[in-house]
């Protein structure tokens, strides 16, 4: 049995890579995420820059596509509407670049240059600001006629932000970018050419170079740290630029995060069929998303060139060290029940022991031994039992990090 993508018609139907049809692709309410318990009601007013009346697109009406609680004060801004266009610009694609950002005050202001600086037209940029105490509000009220901004209190994450702007955007392809990295002036342009040129293509990604935060100093690329799914990449005709099948990139997403998720551009039917980021994941939601894209049968497409530069900040939820290893451990304890693939299995048997132990060392090294002991019980009856009976030992004895 075939899983039907809830794309526009005429796509073709999408086959769950890991076995079987996936019941999320058949169940899940579009774009319709549920708020956490904890989730204050009120949401700070939204400006969104002003510009021409927005048409609707898509399956949400104008004005109904905000989050829940969001509210509009300013008119919105979009592309030309039909029939201000030639035949010729209608027929190319329209990209949505959709950036988020918090308390980014010295950064922000590149990232948006750079984002508006595209060759690609038409191309709108969408900002999200999830609650900055700093000046980024500031600096972001300069770029209200070329933007669309939005304000809402803080949810902690990248995940509601993200969601957020998906609802406000218009293109046909949406790009993300986070608040602090910069994208090349061709960044969007070459995605679209392989878009253009691969019909069947539904995600596409480029490579990513560090970059330090206090000097710039560049510190190698993405890609460096991921070689292994390079084995599974299929050439195709525009120069750099190759496939990597659904179950290969699940496969590999399986092991780690080998695509940065700003460099990503998705067409948009692709995320309205498999739902919005998970906003209960309060980090890794990206890895969820690529996850769950592959899983229902997406072929994603790899750019071999350097198209945004990514940095390396102290603050930053990705340098949060073990403390971010929870939401790791709940992304891939998900995969388990869409599995019947036992090589898959036993990658993501292997990852978790590998990602526990992990977590549990650095439980252990700051003196949380009930916590680390909980880990290890969970990681000696998931048959880790070297692992599992050294570490609680150590937690026994009460040794941090030996």
């Amino acid at each position: 049995m075939q899983c039907a993508s809830r794309g526009s018609p005429g796509r073709e139907e999408h086959r769950n890579v890991t076995g079987g049809c996936d019941p999320t692709a058949q169940t899940r309410q579009s774009w319709a995420p549920s708020r956490p318990r904890n989730f204050q009601e009120r949401v700070n007013p939204v400006t969104i820059g002003a510009g021409r009346p927005r048409q609707s697109a898509g399956p949400y009406p104008v004005g109904q596509r905000a989050h829940p609680g969001v509210r509009k004060v300013l008119p919105e801004c979009d592309f030309p509407v039909p029939d201000l266009v030639s035949p010729e610009e209608a027929s190319v694609m329209r990209v949505s670049i959709v950036i988020s950002t918090h308390n980014l005050e010295s950064l922000v202001a590149e990232t948006m240059e750079a984002a508006l600086s595209q060759t690609h037209s038409p191309c709108e940029v969408v900002v999200v600001d999830d609650g900055s105490t700093d000046g980024t509000r500031r600096v972001l009220s300069e770029y209200e006629d070329r933007a669309r901004l939005i304000f809402q209190e803080n949810f902690g994450g990248p995940s509601r932000p993200r969601n957020v702007a998906i609802r406000e955007c218009t293109g046909d392809l949406i790009a993300f970018c986070d608040g602090d990295d910069v994208m090349r002036p061709d960044a969007i342009a070459r995605a679209v050419e392989v878009f253009d040129a691969e019909p069947d293509v539904d995600l596409v990604w480029a490579d990513l170079e560090y970059l330090q935060d206090r000097d710039g100093q560049p510190l190698g690329r993405w890609s460096e740290r991921y070689e292994d799914f390079r084995v599974d990449l299929q050439p195709i005709d525009l120069p750099g630029c190759h496939r990597l099948m659904p179950r290969q990139a699940y496969k590999w997403l399986l092991s780690g995060l080998f695509l940065g998720t700003s460099s990503v551009v998705v067409r948009r039917e692709v995320l309205e069929a498999v739902g919005p980021f998970d906003e209960s994941l309060p980090n890794g939601d990206d890895r969820e998303m690529w996850l769950r894209i592959a899983r229902t049968g997406h072929t994603f497409a790899y750019r071999d060139e350097v198209a945004y530069a990514y940095r390396l900040r102290d603050d930053a939820l990705s340098r949060r060290g073990y403390r971010r290893l929870p939401a790791v451990i709940s992304v891939l304890e998900r995969q388990l029940p869409h599995i019947d693939d036992p090589e898959l299995q036993d990658i993501v048997m292997t990852r978790l022991t590998e990602v526990r132990s992990t977590y549990a060392y650095g439980l252990r090294s700051v003196g949380h031994f009930s916590d680390a002991r909980r880990v290890y019980w969970r990681l000696l009856r998931d048959g880790a039992r070297s692992i599992g009976l050294r570490g609680l030992l150590l937690t026994t004895l009460r040794l941090g990090s030996h």
